[in-house]
């Protein structure tokens, strides 16, 4: 699997992601994320740099579960 600089990390209610949401980071953030989703009510994507297919698959499991 390719290196990624992408990250996840939770501020109160809010999952904040960072960097490019790409295949890598989506496959690498999976674990951390579905562990963080606990309580949380709102994702923070203002801090992604670029989202391609699998970042947004992502995204759109990650929302379903709130």
């Amino acid at each position: 699997m390719a290196a990624t600089d992408a990250t996840i990390e939770r501020a109160g209610e809010a999952l904040v992601f960072a960097g490019a949401l790409d295949r890598a980071a989506a496959a690498a953030l999976w674990p951390t994320a579905s562990r963080m989703l606990a309580g949380a009510q709102r994702i923070v994507l203002t801090k992604v740099t670029s989202v391609d297919s699998a970042g947004l698959a992502l995204l759109a499991e990650l929302a379903a579960r709130l």
